[in-house]
């Protein structure tokens, strides 16, 4: 195409693939066509911006700070809450993250890890369709079954909500009652996970909070104060959020 810099579009090829979740540089390269040395090179300079940042497996994965460079952006409304998610975090023993909706996607937009270093393969920016798992039923708490039951038919992704009619409404009608929704079984990724939506000005979902673990993490002796803890945290940060 003319009229366009080769080196911009391959910049933004490699922002595009992390928005997905954590690559290497060799896999960078290789799925945007760039040299070995022109991927480092982008690479670097995204890391002296702190748009990226690079993991102990030596992954590149999009930071906080490419979602909310801009004052004016609505992710920016976030800022502040990551102490609260630290804290929830330390607590529980959990991996915790906020995730928002953009389009018919999920977008994972801050993320702490578990304070006892249990790794799960999430990244900020990761993106997984909306009605998927607890984070959709936290986000999408405020609609109505009809709305719920189009966007199943609309996801065209082969996940157990798609296939289960009647999944995501049960799993909304116990956010509705309960403020919070536990997973009823392993996700595709073989963790379990609880989440709860966060509410902005007049009362609207605006994201999800879930902490992630293990099905043992989630056992009866423990769930009380996993609870517990999760809806004084969303408490405070809705404090903040207003």
């Amino acid at each position: 195409m003319k009229n366009t810099i080769p080196a911009v579009d391959k910049t933004l090829h490699v922002l595009e693939l992390l928005s997905t979740g954590a690559l290497g540089q060799t896999e960078l390269a290789k799925r945007t066509g760039a040299s070995t040395s022109t991927c480092y090179r982008i690479l670097q300079t995204l890391l002296s911006r702190r748009w990226v940042i690079r993991d102990e497996s030596g992954r590149y994965a999009l930071s906080t700070v490419f979602f909310m460079m801009s004052k004016r952006s609505p992710l920016a409304m976030f800022e502040g809450l990551e102490p609260l998610m630290v804290e929830l975090s330390q607590k529980s023993g959990l991996a915790c993250k906020i995730s928002v909706r953009q389009g018919g996607e999920q977008v994972t937009i801050l993320r702490v890890d578990s304070p006892l270093g249990v790794g799960f393969s999430f990244s900020v920016g990761a993106r997984f369709p909306l009605i998927e798992g607890t984070v959709g039923a936290a986000l999408l708490s405020k609609e109505t079954d009809e709305t719920l039951e189009l966007l199943r038919q609309r996801c065209h992704s082969d996940i157990v909500e798609v296939r289960e009619p009647g999944l995501l409404e049960r799993r909304v009608a116990t956010v509705r009652k309960d403020g919070y929704v536990l997973s009823e079984r392993e996700t595709r990724w073989k963790i379990n996970a609880i989440s709860a939506p966060l509410h902005g000005e007049g009362g609207l979902v605006v994201a999800a909070l879930t902490l992630i673990g293990n099905a043992k993490d989630f056992e009866p002796e423990h769930l009380p104060f996993i609870c517990r803890e999760l809806k004084t945290t969303v408490r405070h940060m809705e404090a903040r959020l207003s």
